[in-house]
């Protein structure tokens, strides 16, 4: 009790093992048929989701007036308390805010995605999500695609289109790069066509080639 151990009483324990990547390479096109199949209220969630890369309770829980509308810009900044406690501003885009101004209308106050069976936020959507991820058949490394994949959606979609890792980290509010690493997945055919940047090898001339043999 009042001595040094003799021994580490962690000898013999493994370490955890590191879950595998979760490589979500959902299309626009996938995505469309997703929301599409959803009921009008559900389906904005979800589209906001992908556009924001918020966490589902972030969105669920968000209220009108944690939305500042920037002028002059098709951009809004909304704040947020995230993992840790922390509460920071994060921007919204173009497609986002276009989703919002439809949703929210002319009301001023209150949560922005309202449930209209409560007349209040919504508590879960899992069961509506989940049934029509299974209709369509979208799954991610074997499983079904879950609604915080929506997050990795937002990084991938970013990563595809030329924004930088370190970009994308600020977005999704990662403290570690490696985090980011790990919800953005670039697909290897898709980044082949990089490969044409190779720059063609120079072959001496004829004249050069004979002198050397």
């Amino acid at each position: 009790e009042y001595d040094l151990l003799d021994k580490n009483p962690l000898t013999g324990l493994k370490k955890l093992r590191e879950p595998e990547k979760r490589r979500v390479e959902i299309t626009p096109k996938q995505a469309g048929k997703l929301i599409a199949a959803l009921h009008h209220p559900i389906a904005n969630i979800v589209e906001f989701a992908i556009y924001s890369g918020f966490r589902k309770e972030n969105i669920l829980s968000l209220q009108i007036q944690q939305i500042r509308i920037l002028k002059d810009q098709p951009m809004a900044e909304v704040k947020l308390t995230i993992k840790g406690g922390r509460t920071e501003v994060f921007p919204l885009g173009d497609r986002a805010m276009a989703l919002l101004k439809r949703v929210i209308g002319r009301r001023k106050r209150g949560y922005v995605f309202v449930n209209p069976k409560t007349g209040t936020r919504y508590v879960s959507i899992h069961k509506q999500f989940d049934r029509v991820v299974r209709l369509l058949g979208l799954t991610v490394n074997g499983t079904k695609l879950r609604f915080h994949d929506l997050r990795h959606v937002f990084c991938t979609w970013l990563l595809e289109n030329g924004v930088s890792i370190d970009a994308i980290r600020e977005l999704a509010g990662h403290r570690q790069r490696s985090t980011t690493d790990r919800y953005a997945t670039l697909n290897r055919m898709k980044v082949g066509k990089y490969l044409s940047a190779l720059p063609e090898i120079e072959r001496p001339g004829l004249k050069l080639a004979r002198k050397v043999s």
